[in-house]
């Protein structure tokens, strides 16, 4: 309260007493001195008034404002006396110093500034209460005093608000202390990680309550890195201190690492482990501080096999991707693409409980094949990936390569059965000049169909393959183009019969009319539109082109004296919910007769899914459209297989037809497939006849039908010789036709 009369008062004493030094050195009158001497006193005391008293009136008690008003009087009174407009000056004097009195004796509240008041206010009222008080003589000391406690006030001044400063930093401290130490409480209670501070010098760790809950279970889990790595799984421990103690010859400030723990019900889980460090002046790592995540519970982990998933691996890649790699480095990191030939097959007939023991038992052989360090993740179906790290380059990898295809050339026992299953593996080795790990997963898929092409069970990536991906991305795009601007156009091959040379029927073959390099045949495209199931748009196309041109062009003809159309569908038809219901609506908007359409399905695309094969062969059957197996004699059906079948011919490849003219096996091979069709009641299509001596030893086996070269070559329906067949072209030429696939 005091505060700001200080320096009022300060300066008004200073004034006072320098006066009576100045008097007493130059000899002044002695009225002067008692006159300039109250009126500086009375200066110093109004200061004090007005600060006190009418500045600060509603916070001051009555006491405080009685004085601060008596003191302005009295100096008022003083003043008035010593010009001579009031009593006796001396009395007014006396007043006025016993005021000053009063006022230090106010300011002895205070501490320094007080004391010092306090024993100038003693030298004045001796001077008033001793008549002969040489105060002349005293004036230095006087003078001396009131600066002392002129520069005191200074000092404490000072002081004071040093000090005062110094509280209100040290309170926002405090309080920010205390709001920091709650944020954290509540962040650790919170988060489902658990957090810990590891101080190397002295050995201890904190854990947090999370981490003792989720490893302890209540036990004592001390408070050493002894608790923690007690409980890493023993296949993970040796690769774990190799990470630590690399990370301690680092210069990093940052550790992480992924392992398996035994949690306190005894199961063990992945976790992953993150730290902050510090290090002294000589890069010794002093305290390393952060968090243990459960994995398990981000959804990184496949729920049947328990392996790592798509995200997880991608993250782990993401971390060696991001990692400075030199072209030198002999130790780097590889990927892994492996799937499972024919995986579907398994599941389609032994059952899905039966595909997934499969997958489980090839996960545990692919860990079984590699170090703890290394990654076995499951993207998704029959889809394996194996990211090894610091693996050495070839060698290596080729020894892990050469264990998995060991391991799982084993049969597998499920089921009551033997089961032997075959993988395709793509290899990225050379990783320095990737940046992301979609990039290694896309080039190490690429690798992976390569090597279904192939033996052995693998294909290692290189840049030619990326170029074959970037043109086979240009064919898709110019494919889906052709579509929609109608560039596929249908010829026509006859099927004759062989006892009498007649025109039975015609197969309808797709070309593409390409506008830059002309006519392509299907062999160019067929296999990408495979792929992408642009097939079952093409073969819709193709059925629809060649109903609607048969039907112009035999308009003046019974349908039943028409030749039969023969058109080929992919097994990706067969996929779709209702694949009778295309063909019933071309049949309806074309007017072509159903019973006069031929649908040619190959003994693969059969045999891969012989339940829903049937099906879908059965639906078409309902419409009095007949069913040919086409390639027959390379895939692997069963007598069982063509009685269970809605089949009505069977077609012999064209690889048979041309061995029959130089081995004996191929001869006798042919005719035990005519002989096994004629017991089953199936008519039967040689394809592929190109000279006079296979048509005679098919008519000499009985075969009714055949078509190839030597009777025409396809062509557009207004081009096909006759419709008839030509029994005197015996020496058409040996060019084979394409694979006809539409």
């Amino acid at each position: 309260m005091l505060r700001g009369a200080i320096p009022a008062v300060s300066l008004g004493l200073f004034a006072l007493f320098v006066v009576f030094a100045v008097g007493h050195v130059f000899l002044l009158p002695p009225s002067v001195g008692p006159t300039m001497a109250a009126l500086a006193g009375g200066t110093a005391l109004a200061f004090l008034g007005l600060r006190l008293g009418w500045r600060r009136v509603a916070r001051l008690p009555l006491s405080g404002n009685a004085l601060a008003t008596g003191i302005v009087l009295l100096v008022t009174l003083n003043c008035s006396a010593h010009l001579g407009l009031t009593g006796d000056p001396d009395t007014s004097a006396n007043f006025a110093i016993l005021a000053v009195a009063v006022g230090l004796f106010v300011l002895s509240l205070t501490w320094l500034t007080g004391m010092l008041a306090v024993i100038v206010g003693v030298w004045i009222l001796t001077a008033l209460t001793i008549a002969d008080f040489p105060l002349g003589e005293y004036g230095f000391l006087i003078t001396g005093a009131a600066v002392a406690s002129f520069l005191s006030t200074v000092i404490r001044r000072r002081l004071y608000g040093t000090l005062f400063t110094l509280k209100e930093e040290s309170e926002t401290q405090t309080r920010a202390l205390a709001q920091s130490e709650q944020r954290f409480r509540l962040a650790m209670a919170g988060s489902n990680d658990g957090l810990y501070d590891w101080d190397l010098a002295s050995g201890e760790v904190f854990w947090s309550d999370r981490i003792r809950a989720l490893l302890a279970d209540g036990d004592d889990f001390g408070s050493s890195i002894r608790g923690l790595a007690e409980r890493i799984h023993r296949e993970d421990i040796e690769r774990v201190r190799s990470q630590f103690h690399s990370f301690l010859k680092s210069t990093s400030q940052q550790f992480e690492d992924e392992f398996r723990i035994r949690y306190a019900d005894g199961s063990y889980r992945w976790v992953l482990v993150r730290g902050a460090c510090t290090r002294d002046a000589d890069g010794r790592v002093e305290r390393l501080a952060g968090s243990l995540t459960d994995m398990s519970r981000r959804g990184v982990f496949d729920a049947l096999t328990g392996l790592p998933n798509r995200r997880l691996l991608l993250d782990r890649l993401a971390r060696l991707t991001s990692r400075p790699r030199g072209p030198q480095d002999e130790e780097t990191f590889a990927v892994l693409f492996l799937d499972l030939d024919d995986f579907k097959i398994v599941n389609d007939s032994l059952g899905h409980k039966t595909g997934d023991d499969l997958l489980c038992e090839v996960a545990k052989r692919l860990q079984s094949c590699v170090r703890g360090s290394d990654t076995v993740a499951r993207l998704g179906g029959d889809e394996f990936v194996v990211l090894l790290e610091k693996v050495h380059v070839p060698q290596g990898v080729q020894i892990t390569l050469d264990r998995i295809v060991a391991k799982l050339g084993q049969p597998f026992q499920l089921a009551g059965r033997e089961l032997y299953v075959r993988p395709s593996i793509g290899v990225v080795m050379d990783t320095h000049a990737y940046t992301g790990p979609e990039d290694v997963l896309r080039d190490a898929d690429t690798a992976m169909y390569r090597a279904k092409d192939q033996l052995p069970e693998y294909a290692i990536f290189d840049a030619t393959m990326r170029e074959h991906l970037t043109e086979r991305l240009r064919l898709e795009t110019e494919l889906r183009a052709a579509l929609a601007r109608e560039e596929f156009v249908v010829h026509y091959q006859t099927i004759v019969s062989l006892e009498t040379a007649a025109v039975e029927g015609l197969e309808a073959l797709v070309r593409w009319q390409h506008p830059q390099r002309g006519l392509l045949m299907p062999g160019e495209f067929i296999p990408v539109m495979e792929d992408t199931g642009l097939v079952i748009q093409l073969g819709a196309v193709v059925l629809r082109q060649a109903c609607r041109q048969m039907v112009d062009w035999f308009a003046h003809m019974q349908p039943d004296d028409i030749p039969y159309l023969s058109v080929n569908l992919s097994g990706k038809h067969l996929a779709q919910e209702n694949p009778a219901g295309v063909v019933e609506q071309i049949l309806s908007e074309t007017g072509f007769p159903s019973h006069r359409l031929r649908i040619e399905i190959t003994e693969s695309a059969i045999i891969e899914s012989p339940r829903r094969a049937a099906a879908a062969l059965g639906q078409l059957k309902l419409l009095g459209v007949r069913v040919l197996m086409d390639d027959f004699g390379t895939g692997q059906s069963s007598l069982a297989y063509l009685q269970k079948l809605p089949i009505d011919t069977l077609k012999i490849d064209r690889s048979f037809i041309s061995s029959m003219t130089s081995q004996r096996e191929g001869e006798e091979l042919v005719r035990t497939i005519v002989r096994m069709a004629d017991s089953l009641g199936l008519g039967v299509v040689a394809e592929g006849i190109e000279t006079d001596e296979q048509a005679r030893m098919l008519r000499a086996m009985r075969c009714g039908s055949g078509q190839g070269y030597l009777f025409a070559r396809p062509a557009e329906l207004g081009l096909v010789p006759g419709m008839r067949a030509r029994p005197e072209a015996a020496d058409v030429g040996v060019e084979s036709e394409p694979q006809t696939v539409s």
